[in-house]
């Protein structure tokens, strides 16, 4: 497989997915201004790509076999990779210099291979450092509201209590920021590159070792669509509903990205831009579209794109 993309759209109910401002004991949910449908600024609430990818790499690195990842990526070190074994079963510190280190991170680490990294370094003694990084093979949009579709978000007042307290600290009152609408985002796969060295054009995987990881990246999206995503999970697992989701994979070459699910007539548009060779599969609302292979169950649906590899 070549590249592969989603799109999909999805009811979520009171989710706290991107609560990234906070000031003492308040902590706000992002807001960000769009355009709609009718050329008017609108506020919603939304989350970040940054976030999107963040759980995506999270559900593909636990599905990576220990022995498959860095010693930066075995413990979730977002600035991967930090370090890597040498022969002697020391750690060493990645040099953005140097290439057989940028080889073995890429052979050796599912996780910096799929998901890129940033390697920034300064010599002792040195005035100005150097820095070296590889390029994420998964691309995401924002998580945004429907366009001309309700939203809401509202604060609330939570409270906790401590066994050990004392007049002064019986109880920690903070507040926190839910939102409830349907979402949609796109994420573009390109599924050619992975265990690819672009400075010198080299395919540093066998061909089982880039199918392995080409279909952990693939299984991620069905865990994001589940709802396991967001920053509160022990006590806001979002209520999700999936309305719809476009599949679209090549065998043959890279694609466009998919129109976005904001926008109602996405499904027609997309199609319309799609070279021969690519196939689009469907759940939901994607899936009543003509010349869309139509699936009732996302794991039937995924299972289909999996036998392609």
């Amino acid at each position: 497989m070549k590249a592969f993309a989603i799109s999909a759209k999805l009811k979520i109910n009171v989710h706290d997915l991107n609560n990234e401002l906070s000031a003492g004991n308040v902590s706000d949910i992002r807001q960000i201004d769009m355009i709609d449908l009718h050329g008017n600024v609108i506020t919603v609430p939304a989350v970040s790509g940054r976030m999107l990818k963040h759980w995506h790499y999270t559900h593909y690195r636990t599905q990576i076999p220990e022995d498959k990842l860095c010693e930066a990526c075995k413990v979730g070190e977002p600035l991967r990779p930090a370090f890597v074994r040498t022969e002697k079963g020391e750690l060493s510190q990645v040099k953005p210099k140097g290439m057989d280190d940028i080889k073995k991170i890429i052979k050796e680490c599912a996780v910096c291979d799929l998901h890129g990294y940033l390697i920034a370094t300064k010599e002792k003694g040195a005035e100005e450092g150097t820095s070296t990084r590889r390029t994420s093979r998964a691309m995401f949009s924002w998580l945004l509201p429907v366009l001309d579709a309700p939203s809401a978000s509202r604060q609330v007042i939570h409270t906790r209590v401590t066994a050990a307290a004392t007049e002064d600290t019986s109880q920690m009152i903070f507040n926190k920021s839910y939102a409830s609408a349907d979402y949609a985002f796109v994420s573009y796969l390109d599924a050619s590159k992975v265990g690819v060295m672009e400075d010198i054009n080299e395919m540093l995987l066998e061909n089982n070792e880039v199918k392995e990881r080409v279909k952990a990246a693939i299984l991620a999206y069905l865990h994001m669509l589940s709802g396991k995503t967001g920053a509160s999970l022990s006590h806001a697992l979002p209520h999700v509903d999936v309305l719809s989701v476009l599949v679209a994979y090549s065998k043959e070459g890279q694609f466009p990205v998919p129109v976005s699910p904001i926008y109602p007539d996405y499904i027609s548009k997309t199609m319309g831009m799609m070279p021969s060779g690519v196939k689009l599969l469907g759940y939901g609302e994607a899936g009543e579209a003509e010349g869309v292979e139509k699936f009732g169950k996302l794991n039937e649906l995924f299972n289909k794109v999996l036998g392609e590899l």
